[in-house]
């Protein structure tokens, strides 16, 4: 009688175990499905905002905006331009050196 009990108790939690496996696959798939749903929908809105950004930033585009008075062109002052010389008989080996405005600094 004690072997018949012991085998149906291994029965019976084998069974619950399969039950519980096969629940937490099913959510574990359902929520994969949500997942890949999401990512799709990410993957959408970035291509539409890359294309934005294409043509947000094409030459005709910003020409455009420039005659319409949408967008405002300045001139950079001339004491905020950084100049950089070409030192041809430092090599890149003797490391990084200081770069400012030779006109004055502010």
């Amino acid at each position: 009688m004690f072997t018949w009990l012991t085998v149906a108790g291994l029965l019976g939690a084998f069974g619950l175990t399969f039950v519980t496996v096969r629940n937490r696959i099913h959510a574990l798939g359902s929520e994969r499905v949500v997942m890949q749903k999401q990512l799709q929908n990410l993957q959408e809105e970035t291509t539409v905002v890359q294309t934005q950004v294409a043509q947000w930033s094409s030459h005709a585009l910003l020409q455009k905006r420039l005659d319409e008075g949408f967008i405002n062109l300045q001139p950079i002052p001339d004491d905020r331009i950084v100049r950089m010389y070409i030192d041809t008989e430092r090599t890149a080996m003797e490391g990084l050196r200081a770069v400012s405005n030779k006109v004055g600094m502010r």
